[in-house]
């Protein structure tokens, strides 16, 4: 017997495909049933949350339906049957039903009481403005007063009739139906309502309140009332409002509360600005410098309070609107001026009243907090807003007066100011986060789209502030010179690669000379140059004439240093003559194996490591006294 070819019994490539053809919408038919039965579940469960809304206790309600089932069809004598009661008890049950439902009234006007007082906890005087609005409010009420209506009517229509109708037996059922689904609903209504009383998504439908409508009432009612200097819409200002509620919110320590506030004064503050773009409706001007109110408010009250999370997440609101502001500062133009730019004048207030009002109680996380946010600020305006508008610093000109060099140097004397604050309230631990806003500040002007002349500019700014700021610190610090109170040397490397200006270079060596008379020059310092040196060894191939430049300035400022010091001096300067020549004989020997053989760089080397004549005297001057030179090579 011929045995059966499986083989031949596949389906061809050709008909694989017929079959995938037919069957391919039933699977996009299933799964779309599936997503959809997923997605009706995931709603249910974890949005509606269902099982909140069930208030019969299913084994309790089915004992007695079973007990009452049981009972009717072994005990009851009549025959099972369905059929209308009769006019009197009718009349009877819809008397009964009215009396019934008008025992709920107390109980629903006593969640509506419950909700109102939970809705003015968290929202204030917007209550007053909003929860009788309320779709729930509004809902249950109705319900109640037409259920109510027609259970008297159908009680009227059932005691005037003298025989049974069929309009009679018709309202008769609408009643007991109404009724039992009004009775069905008002504790999940209720429900909703309570929820509704303190979902924060009524903090952005306030927000949102702040329109084109509301702002030329405002106008309006100004216009109005100018005589007389009232103002009726002052009690209805969205921006007043949120500022109640963000007090509550604050003295309560809600925090996400404040942070629905600051989401929604963003999302709304995007959606004008996208507004104006397309229709020139609302200026986004108005909302930002209510925005800027907004926070300096709340910032004073999350203070006082001693609320340090509200405190922050305020900065940080405050510093994202700025944001919007920089990016898109040619639509904050409502008079339309030809030479509009952007100031920054409002921010800077901002930063400096917070500064000292942290400062002032004591609340350092957060002071560290806004000197962060003024470096991405500063970031902000280097990195977008300059780039952007496609400003070159005319260097021809010398000092140039012009908008955005003056905002540069009024941006840094902010700056100023607030650093100084620092110093007058003995806030000198802060000067980590100064110095690593000017390290920061300095890769960002190299790393920026900026032309050469604006970074050069820009770099000069920032390293002169830099220094300025370093010697008011320094004098009042204790600790020695280390990477977190150091604001020179990171980006000098990079910045004689990129922009190769050599600012930062000239910035540090002053730096450098002016630790030495306040005896603070250290191994750390030293070693600074040393790497800098050491960078433009590398780069001597591509650039040999900015290397050779950088080198002689460390060599020529070693040597200065060097002549200060005389052989009466203290143990520490000692220590430093000693150190200056060992450096300088390292990076001199690197040089040698990196092949550096220019006769001018080489004759300055030695003829500067021949001037060290006292190194050997206090070397063993040291050694004698026990004395450990500091030198992180030797570690």
């Amino acid at each position: 017997m011929d045995q059966p070819n499986f083989e031949d019994s596949k389906p061809t490539v050709k008909g694989r495909r017929i079959l995938s053809a037919i069957t391919s919408p039933f699977r996009k038919v299933r799964k779309f049933f599936r997503i959809s039965i997923f997605r009706a579940r995931y709603y249910l469960k974890y949005r509606i949350r269902l099982k909140e809304f069930v208030i019969i206790e299913p084994r309790i309600f089915l004992s007695l339906l079973g007990i009452t089932i049981i009972g009717y069809l072994l005990l009851s004598p009549r025959p099972w049957e369905l059929r209308f009661p009769s006019r009197d008890n009718e009349v009877y049950l819809a008397e009964n039903i009215l009396r019934t439902i008008s025992i709920f009234v107390g109980i629903v006007f006593s969640f509506i009481v419950l909700s109102f007082n939970v809705f003015y906890k968290y929202f204030g005087r917007f209550t007053f403005i909003q929860f009788f609005s309320n779709v729930y409010v509004k809902f249950i009420f109705t319900f109640f007063v037409c259920t109510i209506v027609l259970v008297l009517y159908t009680c009227a229509i059932l005691k005037e009739s003298e025989v049974r109708t069929v309009y009679g037996d018709f309202l008769f059922c609408c009643s007991v139906v109404v009724s039992l689904l009004l009775v069905l609903s008002i504790i999940p209504v209720l429900i909703l309502l309570l929820r509704s009383s303190q979902n924060r998504d009524n903090i952005s439908l306030l927000i949102s309140n702040f329109n084109k409508e509301w702002t030329e009432s405002e106008f309006l009612n100004q216009v109005f009332n100018r005589k007389n200097g009232k103002n009726s819409q002052e009690d209805r200002d969205p921006i007043n409002l949120i500022i109640e509620i963000g007090t509550a919110a604050i003295k309560d320590f809600d925090r996400q509360s404040i942070i629905a506030i600051k989401n929604g004064c963003l999302k709304h503050f995007n959606i004008i600005l996208n507004e104006y773009k397309v229709a020139e409706g609302i200026s986004p001007l108005d909302f930002y410098e209510r925005q800027i109110d907004l926070g300096r408010i709340l910032f004073q009250v999350a203070i006082k309070e001693r609320n340090e999370n509200a405190a922050i997440i305020i900065i940080k609101m405050l510093l994202e609107v700025e944001s919007i502001y920089i990016e898109h500062f040619e639509h904050f133009n409502p008079y339309e001026h030809e030479n509009h730019t952007y100031d920054g004048i409002p921010f800077s207030v901002a930063m400096k009243e917070t500064f000292v009002k942290a400062v002032q109680f004591n609340e350092d996380t957060v002071a560290q907090r806004i000197i962060d946010t003024c470096r991405s600020w500063l970031e902000l305006i280097i990195k977008v807003y300059l780039p952007k508008i496609k400003y070159d610093f005319p260097k021809e000109k010398g000092i140039s007066l012009d908008k955005q060099s003056y905002l540069i140097m009024s941006t840094y004397s902010s700056l100023g100011q607030i650093f100084k604050s620092a110093l007058s309230y003995k806030k000198t631990l802060i000067y980590k986060e100064i110095s690593s806003l000017f390290n920061v500040v300095d890769l960002n002007i190299i790393d920026s789209n900026n032309t050469r002349n604006t970074k050069v500019f820009l770099l000069q700014q920032n390293g002169s502030h830099s220094l300025t700021e370093f010697k008011n610190f320094i004098k009042q610090l204790d600790s020695e010179i280390s990477f977190d109170n150091y604001p020179f040397g990171i980006a000098t490397s990079h910045e004689i690669s990129e922009v190769k200006s050599q600012v930062p270079l000239q910035y540090e060596l002053k730096a450098f000379e002016w630790l030495f008379f306040q005896n603070k020059l250290n191994v750390f310092v030293i070693n600074s140059l040393k790497a800098v040196a050491l960078h433009a060894i590398s780069m001597f191939e591509k650039d040999n004439k900015g290397a050779i430049s950088v080198l002689l300035s460390i060599i020529r400022k070693f040597n200065e240093v060097k002549n200060y010091i005389r052989s009466e001096d203290t143990d520490h300067r000692k220590e430093i003559y000693i150190l200056l020549y060992k450096y300088l004989e390292i990076i001199k020997d690197y040089a040698a194996t990196k092949g550096i053989k220019d006769k001018n760089l080489i004759d300055e080397w030695d003829s500067v490591l021949k001037t060290f004549p006292m190194r050997d005297d206090f070397q063993k001057q040291l050694d004698s006294k026990g004395y450990i030179v500091k030198d992180h090579l030797d570690e």
